[in-house]
């Protein structure tokens, strides 16, 4: 299901006129203030649908339940911004008003998603990876997190100025080519999170095993970029093997560790126990 509600107006000071030569400076300015929510609820690919990718080099069988998406585009009302703290926490009805420029927030997520993929390899004879090789993978996983985008003026408050009024500094610098056309993207507080099932790459007579409930996390603690996408970006990067470690297992050339017995297979944890 899908569904979209939302308001539109013009700005202060905005002024629509077809004749009038554009200026880029000007675009922010004559921008509609809007707030606005879509979303799709319950997105899922048909099990009898037999869907399927081939490029000729990768082979890809892809299912997904529970999937769903809402989109929020912020932007010309003047009200102060939600702080770091409460925004970061925040759904995405929460947000306030965005003053200036315009602010797209994205939540998604799916409850169930699996990925089958068979891909073409080439001969490598010293490390025993041979023509008739494939590398095979299988992945089981619950996806969720936000993307955020935040077009703005370039904001050069200095030091000097009181701290309530030093928001959203940039880390790029003046544009000393043309201050008037400065703008910076701003993809502070976006997010992915995965929860792993089930996952194996297989190689030969090689194989991977992730842990089960094993968990990934990716969170952007501050990202500013200019209109080149030059700036700077701080990410968190988290996991959680929950106390085990993956396993590389081998077994003789020719044979498959999935099938191999007890005694033809060998393995080895890859991970310190600090690191899981």
């Amino acid at each position: 299901s899908i569904y979209a509600f939302g308001t539109c107006m013009a700005r202060e000071n905005s002024i629509l006129d077809p004749f009038r030569k554009l200026r880029k400076r000007d675009v922010l300015r004559h921008l509609p203030a809007v707030d606005f929510t879509a979303g799709i609820h319950n997105a899922f690919i048909p099990e009898k649908s037999d869907s399927y990718s081939d490029d000729g080099l990768t082979l890809c069988f892809p299912k997904m339940q529970g999937g769903r998406m809402t989109i929020r585009i912020l932007g010309g009302f003047d009200v102060m911004e939600a702080d770091d703290a409460t925004e970061s926490a925040a759904t995405i009805d929460n947000f306030s008003a965005v003053a200036e420029g315009i602010k797209v927030i994205g939540d998604f997520g799916v409850s169930s998603f699996s990925l089958l993929n068979e891909t073409n390899v080439k001969e490598f004879p010293e490390l025993d990876i041979f023509e008739h090789d494939k590398l095979a993978s299988r992945l089981s996983a619950t996806i969720s997190g936000r993307l955020s985008i935040y077009l703005r003026p370039q904001n050069l408050a200095s030091a000097s100025q009181p701290a309530g009024q030093q928001q959203f500094p940039s880390s790029t610098g003046p544009n000393i080519f043309n201050p008037l056309e400065a703008y910076e993207i701003d993809f502070a507080t976006s997010c992915v999170y995965v929860k792993i099932k089930e996952s194996a790459i297989t190689l030969g007579h090689r194989r991977l095993i992730i842990p089960s409930e094993t968990t990934f996390s990716l969170k952007v603690i501050e990202s500013v970029v200019d209109m080149s996408f030059e700036g700077t970006t701080l990410c968190e990067l988290r996991w959680d093997f929950q106390g085990l470690s993956p396993m590389l297992q081998k077994t003789n050339i020719g044979f498959s560790p999935a099938n191999a017995t007890h005694e033809d297979k060998h393995q080895v944890a890859i991970l310190i126990r600090a690191l899981r």
